[in-house]
Parts: structure tokens; sequence; C-alpha cells
């Protein structure tokens, strides 16, 4: 083997070991390379998600939706000091109005389904402590509220078993997102979500491809894998890159 290929080697081997090791570099290329102008998250508890992104160096705009009173106070504070972070105290689902939604003593688990045992065995924190009613819109009563014609759009969903029902409240919306990162479940933890298969299957006919898969949730007791986030993008026309996303 040639010097040239061998330091190619090398070159390529370092950067894939390090998407491997660091999936918030790995989430940060995809927005890149995709054009992401503009983040929607969609249960966005204390602000971990939005964080996230601003640590991987994402600059774009981000609209976070929280209906957990709690959660919401938090995201609000964090949310404070940047200028291209809005937040609003608000669930989505399939049709306007209000609805309960099911407080954890994790409010990160806080769902309107009820919990399996599944879920509540992993620790006895998850257990509901709290009800609280919230305000429920469809993405496609709020879309044009945020999103810009030029904006490229990533959907990011953490709702707890209720996916679907946000997706039902986006038919109109969701030919204008260009990527969506989702919770998918390996086992059921809420009473009538869906799991991983019939949801790729679902958002795979809607025109995304899956395009990583990232750590998110097992049984520490057992080791078993309970949850993982999906990031699935509109495949660019013939390999071509999406417009840069502006960094300011």
């Amino acid at each position: 083997m040639d010097r040239t290929r061998w330091e190619e080697i090398r070159r390529v081997g370092a950067l894939i070991d390090r998407f491997k090791a660091k999936p918030l570099e790995r989430r940060r290329r995809l927005l890149q390379v995709h054009g992401i102008s503009l983040v929607l998250d969609v249960g966005a508890n204390t602000g971990q998600y939005a964080r996230g992104l601003r640590r991987a160096g994402y600059r774009g705009r981000i609209v976070s939706f929280e209906p957990v009173r709690s959660a919401f106070a938090r995201l609000r504070r964090a949310a404070a000091t940047d200028k291209r972070w809005t937040v609003e105290r608000l669930a989505l689902g399939r049709r306007d109005g209000t609805a309960t939604i099911h407080v954890s003593g994790d409010s990160r688990a806080s769902s309107m389904l009820p919990m399996l045992p599944a879920h509540r065995e992993v620790a006895g924190y998850f257990g509901t402590v709290a009800d609280e009613e919230v305000e429920i819109r469809r993405l496609d009563s709020v879309f044009d509220r945020y999103v810009r014609p030029s904006d490229r759009v990533l959907l990011k969903l953490d709702v707890q078993g209720l996916e679907p029902q946000v997706l039902d409240g986006a038919r109109a919306s969701l030919a204008r997102v260009a990527g969506i990162q989702i919770e998918l479940s390996l086992t059921p933890l809420y009473r009538g979500e869906l799991g991983i298969v019939p949801m790729l299957g679902r958002l795979q006919r809607a025109g995304f491809a899956l395009m990583s898969l990232e750590y998110g949730f097992c049984n520490p007791k057992t080791g078993q894998m309970l949850q993982v986030d999906g990031l699935l993008f509109r495949p660019l026309t013939d390999g071509a890159r999406a417009p840069r996303a502006p960094r300011r």
C-alpha cells in the first residue's frame, strides 16, 4: 500500500471514529449538509436539546415547545439570553384544544398517554406526580407563525408516545419539513404508542430517509435498549448539497 493511500485511510478513519464517538458532531454535520436554518423543538422539556445544538455549533433559529409548567419555567430561563431561541408553553397534537398531561417525577417522561410497566420499572420516580391541563395546537395551526418561506426546517419530536398525533396535525406543513429527529421505541413504554418499525415505515412513506441513530434510553438493570433517536431527512436531489444554513 502506497503512503498516499495509507494517509487517506488514517485521515478518513479518524473522522469516522470521531463521528462515532461524538453524536452531536454527527448531528451538526447532518444539519449543515441539509442546510437547516430553523429547528422546531417539540417536547423541549428544560431545553436540553437546544443547548446541545448550540454546543455543537448550530447558530440557526430554534423554536421550543413545552407544555409542563415547571419544565417550561426552566426552559424560558435557559433561552432568555439567546436572541435566536424562542419558547412557547404549548403542546402539539392532532387537533387544537386542551388535554391532560400526566406529569412524571422526571419531567422528561411526562405524557398524555398512560405509562406502561416497562418504563416505570426502570426507576420509581418515573411515576405520575401530578396532572395538568395544557393547551394543544396542530403544527399546521402555528407553522407559518415561525417558518419563513426560505427556511429549511428540522422537526424534532420528543413527545413520549404522541408522535403519530403530532404528525397527524402536520399534514399540510410536513411537506415543508426537510428533516425529522424523532424518539423511537424498541419496546412499548406508553399505552398506544407506535413502535420503531411502523413509525419508520410511516416516515419513509412520507419521503424521509433514515440517516442516523443516536442513543436514547435503556434499562440499566437489564441493559435492554428501550428507545433510540432517529434522524431522517429528505434526500438531496442527485446528491447535491442544500443551501448552507446561516450561522447568525
